[in-house]
């Protein structure tokens, strides 16, 4: 429906103008996503988990791509696996895998994961702090999480 409303509201395809606007690891980063082939089982395995996090703690430039195509449960069970077995948050190690553009995409990713009441709150806290509002990411957050879980935001907010 979001490529729909793109084309008519834009009068071009969301995948051409992902690919004309974004280059690298986030071109396909964003290619993936809005493909909607992304597997949306909330079935986790524990085993692959682990060893996922143990992947990404070695050689995280070489996994931390690969995580991101998994189940939002893989991903929060992932990052959970990380924590208890290194003490330390997954997105250190995300940290050090990327930079730029791609690190904020992943670590949006992975926040909104986690806990998304708590990241959609931190995203209408900074709309509407520092100098000016930010009427466009205020209102889209309101109103994409209205019917989903913004008494959950409100919580954390």
């Amino acid at each position: 429906e979001i490529k729909k409303s793109f084309k008519k509201a834009y009068k071009k395809d969301l995948e051409s103008a992902v690919k004309s606007e974004t280059s690298g690891d986030l071109k396909n980063l964003l290619l993936e996503l809005i493909s909607g082939k992304k597997e949306k089982s909330s079935k986790v395995d524990q085993k692959k988990a682990l060893e996922t996090a143990k992947a990404l703690h070695e050689n995280p430039s070489q996994i931390v791509g690969q995580l991101f195509k998994s189940p939002s449960a893989q991903i929060k069970a992932t990052a959970d696996a990380y924590r208890k077995e290194y003490n330390e948050d997954i997105s250190e190690s995300i940290k050090k895998a990327s930079s730029g553009d791609i690190d904020d995409a992943y670590l949006a990713l992975l926040k909104s994961t986690e806990n998304p009441a708590e990241y959609f709150a931190q995203r209408l806290n900074k709309s509407i702090n520092g100098i000016g509002t930010n009427d466009t990411q205020l209102i889209w957050t309101i109103t994409s999480r209205s019917e989903l879980d913004l008494p959950a935001i409100k919580g954390q907010y």
